[in-house]
């Protein structure tokens, strides 16, 4: 969508035919994205986004998790922070609101 103008989503309803569908078995993906605080089991804290997150906990090291060659950039030292890229970006809200109007649409043509 974001790079495609000429993609939209639409309901499984709007884009099979009956009989696909009586195959077929979906549900709702994820409406929200939290990222466990690192000592989660002691808190139970959870973070809906970069900005909840405190200062003392942000990796400032890497842009990237690719930045590694394995692709993997954590060490004994970054276990106890969060990255900005276990957030999803600001465009997926753009992405969310499509989400959520072809499921409206699909409920309101649902039989």
């Amino acid at each position: 969508l974001q790079r495609d103008s000429e993609l939209e989503l639409v309901a499984p309803q709007e884009a099979l035919p009956s009989t696909a569908l009586a195959h077929l078995r979906f549900s709702p993906g994820l409406r929200r994205w939290n990222v466990p605080h690192p000592d989660f089991a002691e808190n139970q804290q959870l973070f809906g986004q970069w900005e909840e997150v405190p200062l003392p906990l942000r990796d400032q090291t890497s842009a990237s998790p690719l930045a590694e060659p394995d692709g993997c950039s954590c060490d004994a030292d970054t276990l106890d922070t969060l990255t900005e890229t276990m957030f999803p970006p600001e465009a997926t809200q753009q992405v969310k609101a499509e989400v959520k109007a072809a499921g409206a649409e699909a409920e309101v043509k649902a039989p």
